[in-house]
């Protein structure tokens, strides 16, 4: 089965995420983690978001990036959007075309339509 994971540009402990919280908050425009702004408002994750990830079609995985390079020893340019299979990991979605995206809805098409692809 396909893996799809996700990795947020931030990291998972209290100080980064209240630091991340007040970022977004004081200056939208330079947060570095569009895949955060994508997927989450300013109260936590966006219903569209939690209804994709609920999704039983696919496997999908969301990390922050020091979760996911503790547990697989793997680092990238966050975020980013992988597919992973056994043990190979293949880029799906870069940290430039994230932050090309409009919407949750544009990254939502584009990753469904990616595993729709890779299924085919």
């Amino acid at each position: 089965m396909i893996e799809i994971i996700f990795v947020y540009n931030a990291k998972s402990d209290s100080v980064n995420k209240l630091i991340d919280f007040a970022h977004k908050m004081i200056s939208p425009s330079t947060y570095s983690c569009s895949l955060c702004t994508l997927t989450h408002n300013d109260f936590g994750p966006r219903d569209d978001w939690k209804a994709f990830l609920n999704n039983p079609s696919y496997s999908i995985q969301v990390f922050y990036k020091n979760e996911f390079e503790e547990k697989f020893k793997k680092s990238f340019d966050y975020p980013v959007i992988l597919k992973r299979e056994g043990s190979e990991f293949e880029i799906i979605f870069g940290k430039y075309k994230i932050a090309e995206m409009d919407s949750l809805s544009d990254l939502l098409v584009a990753v469904t339509n990616n595993i729709q692809e890779q299924l085919t």
